[in-house]
This record gives C-alpha cells, structure tokens and sequence, in this order.
C-alpha cells in the first residue's frame, strides 16, 4: 500500500474513556474509468466499517500499537458509478487498556484506492475533509465489561438518525477532522496487514423460548469505577490494584421509611462495611449469598448520610450499589455545585502497603493500610456531617459523572423486588419457531416484562433485533452461558449487557461490542405499548 493517509480524530482528549466517534467521506467516482476499488483501514480502538449505508466489516485485529494491523476489503461492487458515495466509520476508542489492547490514542486511517486493470485512477485518503461526530446516541458512561474487555453499551436511539451511514444524510453540522499526523506518528509507528484471516459472521436465531416473566424492578442503581477515581494512571494498564478510602452521598427522603441497601456485585475485591448516619454496619449484619449482598436500614426524614468503606483489591469491576425503597428519595452530592460532579463524594485514597502475589488469598485480604494513616482513617469512616467532612481537606474528592454509570443494567438484571413466571401465549413462541413473523410482548402493568431466549450453544458475536415500540421503551440485553431447572448462573465480574432505548415506531440495531452467550434475559422496561 502506498500510503497516503493521514491519521485522524476530532477536537478534545487525544484519548477519552470509551469514546463512539463517527466519521464520513462523501465522493463520487468516473463512471468510465475504473473497474476496482478497495480500502485499507485501521482504528485505534476499533471501528466499523459501511459504504453507502452497508456493513462492510469490522476490526482492526489484536495488535500492538507500534505494528498496528491494518484489513482490506474490496468494495467495488457497492459503490455506485453515478452519484454520491459514502465511506463511514464508527470508531469506538476505550480510554484504557485491555487485556487484548495497548492504550494508544484515538485515531483512524483509511485509504480508498480507485483502479482500472491494477492502475490508480483515484484516491480518496483521510485527512482534515473528512468529517467527524461524536456519535450522540452512545452513553460514555456505561461500565466496563469487565477489566479483560472494554465498555458496555448503552444506546439512546432518541438521539441518532440512523441514515447516517447513507450518502442521503446531511452531515452539513460536522466537525472537519484533526489532523494526528502520517504513517509513523506515535503510538502507531508502523502499519501492516492483518496476518490472520477475518472472524466469519453467521446469522443464528433463537432455538426457544425459555421463560416469561413480570418483575418488579428495584428503583435506584449505579457501578462506580472506584480504580479510575483513586488511580488514574490505571487506564494504562489491567492488573490488580489495592485501594483504600471512602465513597460518601447524602440519601435524602420525603418520609422516613425502611431500605434496602444492595451490593449486586459484592466480590471481595470491591466491598466494605457501611456507616449510616455515624452508625457502622459490618458485614455480618449483610443478609444475601456471596456476591449478593443486602443490608437492611431504616432511612429517617430528610438527609441520611451513608459512608462505604472501599479498601479492596480491585480488578476494575467497579462498586455495584443500588437503594430500594417505597418511599421518594434523591441522591445529593456532599459538596453541592462542583460542575460534572456526581451525587458521590470520595475521601482518599489512603496509602496501602500491598504488593503483587501469585498467591489467591490476595483476594480475600484487605490491603493493609500504612500506619501513620490508621487514625484518620477510622476516624473517617463515621462522617455524618458537612461538618464532619470538612475536617479532611484534600483528601475530599468530588466523584465525576463520568465515573458513576447511569443505571446499572447487570444489577437490574440479577437484582429484583420480584419476578413471577407467566405461561407464554402462543404468538410468543412464535419468537423461535417462525422469525419471519412479528410477535407481541405482554402487556404487564406496573411491571417489566422479562424474556428469557436459548441459542441452543454457546456463540460469540453481535446481537442483532427489530422492534416496532413507544419511543422511551427501554430494551434491557442480558447474556449469560447456563441456565438450568430455572436456575441462572448470573455473569458476576463480567457485564454482559445492552441497554437500548427506543425511538418512535419501527427501528432496527446491530450491536457493535462482540459478546458471549447463550442465552439472552431481555427485559422490556419503561412507558410500554
């Protein structure tokens, strides 16, 4: 290839946590005067590819940034020898490394060549007249998937026109591109063809329904990546890592009335004893069976403030908590009026002592915190007051937005107030034995309808569904690989899940984060039918 690109990105952070940015090129071709055409592409963190609105592929393959990996594709046959065509690119940049990627920088590089009998005629290379979007129906704050992984999705079909991939789409409202440099700029010193052949994509359907439920949701839940907050410098690498401190918030009530506190996720690398209103809660008095942790409360009129103690070994699997109670309540951040700050303060990170072991017991031990901190620390850990908080300066932290997900659909999925199973109507089965035909979900007032689907075998790959819906029905994906007489082995440490919200009427998704499964929880959730 002789290249001719240049790498590009738009405007902000060179590299932002788990950023979907769009890119398009608008160009026509000489009827008479070509006979092939194909483009090299390659992104930093992954992309997926479309000419004149049709998926063409995805990638790059796994590789190191110094050697990026680069796929060819022939596209001839879908471009069109008179009128407009349109390349574009949806980038998905994760922000940190994986266990399958180096943190670079976000970026694409793509180059069409036009030719007639092997000569080019045309080159269409990205550069500064491409032009870029962040795409806005993609939720940055979706948590990992795990720390092996990258992000979850989360997608507000409300906020995208899906024509976007077509040479009919105005993109007249676009960004120009930015310039990161040529062949050889840092991270990517060189780029080379990809050494193994593409992943073969198959369309596999449900081979049955498994169950039907209504479930009673719980009404509050969130992730928080308690590792970014404390260690930034963590998005440049997956190992473990000891952290001690303190989130604190502000539970405030209409009317005292009981809760419960829930720990979806409560692994040992991620969980601590809880302080409510200056009064300390181990985690003897927790009810649930390992990962699944409750504690139950009562939350008095007005402000309750709640203190969870987070010194953990953490693998980035975040802090899953969630409230439920019957009464009206709001989460208030302690330190009011910080700009992009969360309802979530932190008080820390205390130094630990704590080194790397092969040994297994690392997880279950509490990093062990230096000395001279032990005071302060203890002493932490009963703050019920502003007047209490202000007492630790610095070590006070707002907890950004961007750090605490905007619900938490693993939790939703494992976690309900309760879940009645309903024999299914007949057109429902319909799901399985006959695709071609559209069925109705349940209608289930004041409840969420849950639908459980069996693949049959374990596959790897990309959901796909159409759904004629209100708009704001949320759609809740749920994948995890054994199920047996009703009893779910849920995905601890690994998110398995899409949340997507529908638009009026009839709509279309192909997910664009591979997954594992075989089964599928889908869970109809919002103002429905």
């Amino acid at each position: 290839m002789d290249w001719k690109a240049e790498w590009i990105w738009g405007e902000g952070e060179p590299s932002p946590r788990n950023a979907w940015r769009c890119f398009r090129k608008t160009f026509t071709v000489d009827a008479g005067t070509w006979d092939e055409a194909q483009i090299a592409i390659t992104a930093d963190s992954r992309y997926v590819l479309w000419v004149n609105g049709r998926l063409v592929g995805r990638g790059p393959a796994r590789s190191w940034p110094f050697a990026q990996m680069y796929d060819t594709y022939d596209i001839g046959p879908l471009l069109n020898r008179a009128g407009f065509n349109v390349i574009a690119v949806l980038v998905q940049h994760y922000g940190v490394s994986t266990f399958s990627y180096i943190r670079g920088r976000g970026g694409l590089l793509a180059q069409i060549e036009v030719a007639s009998s092997g000569e080019s005629v045309q080159t269409i290379a990205t550069d500064s007249t491409w032009k870029t979007s962040l795409h806005l129906a993609h939720d940055p704050r979706g948590p990992r998937l795990s720390q092996q992984l990258g992000f979850t999705e989360r997608y507000d079909a409300r906020l995208w026109d899906p024509n976007w991939t077509t040479a009919a789409y105005d993109d007249s409202g676009w960004d120009e591109s930015q310039v990161v440099g040529p062949i050889g700029t840092p991270p990517w010193i060189s780029v080379i063809p990809r050494d193994i052949p593409p992943l073969a994509e198959e369309t596999f359907r449900p081979a049955s329904l498994r169950s039907v439920s209504r479930v009673r949701p719980v009404p509050w839940l969130t992730t928080i990546d308690v590792r970014a907050l404390f260690y930034p410098e963590s998005a440049n690498h997956a190992n473990w890592m000891a952290h001690s401190g303190y989130l604190v918030t502000i539970v405030r009530v209409s009317e005292a009335a009981p809760a419960v506190l829930g720990f979806p996720s409560a692994l040992a690398s991620v969980f601590g004893p809880v302080t409510i209103n200056g009064i300390r809660h181990e985690l003897e008095e927790f009810h649930g069976t390992d990962p699944e942790r409750y504690l139950d409360v009562e939350l008095h009129t007005g402000d309750n403030w709640l203190v969870f103690d987070v010194t953990a070994w953490d693998h980035g699997n975040g802090f899953h908590f969630g409230i439920d109670t019957d009464a009206s309540f709001e989460l208030v951040s302690p330190l009011p009026n910080v700009a992009g700050s969360s309802p979530f303060v932190a008080i820390g990170p205390f130094p630990v002592t704590a080194e790397w072991s092969a040994d297994a017991t690392r997880l279950s031990g509490v990093p062990k915190l230096a000395n001279e901190y032990v005071e302060i620390f203890n002493k932490a850990a009963n703050i019920a007051s502003n007047a209490d908080l202000e007492q630790f300066g610095e070590l006070v932290q707002p907890v950004p937005l961007s750090l605490v997900s905007n619900g938490n659909v693993f939790a939703s999925c494992v976690w309900v107030r309760s879940r009645e199973e309903m024999t299914a109507p007949e057109s429902l089965e319909r799901l399985a034995s006959d695709p071609t035909t559209p069925v109705q979900i349940p209608r289930c007032q004041g409840f969420d309808t849950e639908i459980v689907v069996d693949f049959g075998k374990i596959l790897s790959g990309y959901l796909e569904f159409e759904v004629d819906a209100a708009e704001g029905v949320v759609l809740d994906f749920y994948g995890f690989e054994f199920l047996h007489e009703g009893e779910r082995q849920d995905t601890f440490r690994v998110d398995n899940t899409l949340r997507y919200t529908c638009r009026q009427g009839k709509q279309r998704y192909i997910s664009t984060v591979r997954r594992g499964l075989r089964y599928v929880m889908i869970t109809v959730r919002g103002r429905c039918f």
